[in-house]
């Protein structure tokens, strides 16, 4: 897979990472792993280590997850429907999911693997997280699609680089030779920097990367049109921005070119 692909997923993950729902979220499942002990770690763990050990099934499986998913969906055909599109990258997390757990069991288990309650095997592992992973991303692709995430009030810290006059809530920016154009609710400003630059400050207004030098603001489409493997955005304001093949599933996933 292109390298491109690996940084996109990784500043997705990073984005998703940051969303209080999504932390208070694995905050919740360590919480109540750690307290139950499933999987017989209550009797083989004292609870401090308990906890630990569950901090670090949640968030390497979660991370590892995530990051495969949005990358194997970055190959996807666009013409594929959405939710198979995104059943497939969850079962490929699958199995890796289930080599992880398997790795961080061995180190935290090796002189007590006996005392765990319901042994797995790796088969049957594998099977399990294949079909949650599987399951869980199709059914997230449901509730992301019906249930966009609402614009933060926070200032996103690229309006600090506009004039006073056109900070208003971010529309879309475009890569313009050495620099990035800045649509707000207000208007319009260039400002010198590469556009990774500019989508690392819009911080979490929800948006899509659509073209190696377009980014829109959820909230602003307006309507989503097909050309093919490519597409167009057209944008409350009036304004268009193009989607190309790469950057299309990621658009399917959310509801869009249904």
């Amino acid at each position: 897979m292109k390298t491109g692909h690996s940084s996109l997923a990784l500043r997705a993950l990073r984005t998703h990472l940051m969303h209080r729902p999504v932390q208070l979220a694995l905050l919740g499942a360590v919480v109540v792993l750690g307290l139950s002990g499933p999987f017989g770690t209550f009797q083989a763990l004292p609870a401090l280590l308990r906890f630990f050990y569950w901090a670090v099934v949640v968030g390497v499986t979660y991370c590892t997850a995530y990051f495969l998913i949005t990358l194997v969906l970055s190959q996807m055909p666009s013409r594929w429907p959405h939710w198979m599109a995104r059943g497939i990258s969850g079962a490929v997390a699958g199995p890796v999911v289930a080599g992880l757990v398997t790795g961080i069991n061995v180190l935290s288990f090796a002189e007590n693997t006996s005392s765990l309650n319901d042994p797995i095997g790796f088969g049957t592992l594998t099977l399990y997280c294949t079909l949650i992973c599987a399951t869980v991303t199709v059914l997230m692709g449901q509730v992301d699609a019906t249930n966009p995430p609402e614009v933060t009030t926070f200032p996103p810290p690229l309006l600090k680089r506009l004039a006073f006059d056109k900070r208003g809530a971010l529309v879309s920016l475009q890569a313009q030779d050495h620099y990035v154009l800045v649509n707000t609710t207000k208007g319009q400003q260039l400002v010198l920097m590469r556009i990774g630059d500019a989508m690392a400050e819009v911080g979490n207004t929800a948006g899509f990367q659509t073209h190696r030098s377009h980014w829109v603001a959820q909230n602003q489409i307006a309507d989503s049109t097909k050309q093919g493997e490519r597409g167009i955005l057209t944008l409350v304001d009036g304004s268009t921005a193009p989607v190309s093949r790469n950057y299309m599933p990621a658009l399917k996933s959310a509801g869009f070119f249904q």
